[in-house]
């Protein structure tokens, strides 16, 4: 059986009753109120945005650990780190 990866979006209205002096301080102050200050409609939709095949699982980049000539204070770093994993401390 094949494996397929389904991407959807959904929409959820919601609504905040602000008062203001006009439509551009309305807007401003519902930009920046925090979305737990709007009321939910309970109307949405959703929708399927697309249907992709899975051909591989997901696999992580291989891990490559830095060169022992590179000298410059990231390498150093990512040394340390390397050392730190192989040692269990990371």
């Amino acid at each position: 059986m094949n494996k397929y990866r389904i991407l959807a979006s959904s929409v959820n209205y919601v609504y905040l009753d602000i008062e203001a002096e006009n439509e551009e301080e309305a807007w401003q102050i519902a930009y920046d109120s925090d979305g737990g200050d709007y009321k939910s409609q309970e109307l949405g939709d959703w929708q399927i945005d697309s249907v992709s095949p899975i051909n591989e699982p997901y696999t992580c980049p291989k891990f490559e650990p830095a060169k022992e000539e590179q000298d410059d204070k990231m390498s150093k770093w990512i040394k340390q780190v390397n050392k730190d994993i192989r040692e269990g401390l990371a």
